[in-house]
């Protein structure tokens, strides 16, 4: 079995791995999806957000405070959430299995 903390690739009933699938192949005419993409495709999602609620004004300090007080965002079906003395965003985990074909089964 493999745990991990992104949902599995092909759960496109999720927004956020839907919205990933279809921005990778838009911006890049492939398919190659993959874990560390959509890590950071999660991570460019839940930036921009902090951005935006920072505002104009924004200095280190500020997108800090931010990131600080994010306690709730939804990043498309997966909730992230932050604050000053915990910067894990989440604690979702997802299980799956190999299969004894070699496929993953969640």
């Amino acid at each position: 079995a493999l745990s991990q903390f992104l949902p599995p690739l092909d759960r496109v009933s999720l927004p956020l791995v839907s919205q990933y699938r279809s921005a990778l192949e838009a911006e890049t005419g492939h398919r190659d999806f993959s874990p560390a993409s959509l890590e950071a495709f999660l991570g460019a999602k839940v930036l921009a957000e902090a951005l935006r609620r920072t505002g104009p004004k924004l200095t280190r300090d500020a997108l800090m405070r931010t990131l600080d007080a994010m306690s709730y965002y939804d990043a498309g079906g997966y909730v992230v959430r932050y604050s000053r003395t915990s910067r894990r965003g989440s604690r979702r985990i997802y299980l799956q299995a190999i299969g004894r074909d070699g496929t993953l089964l969640h």
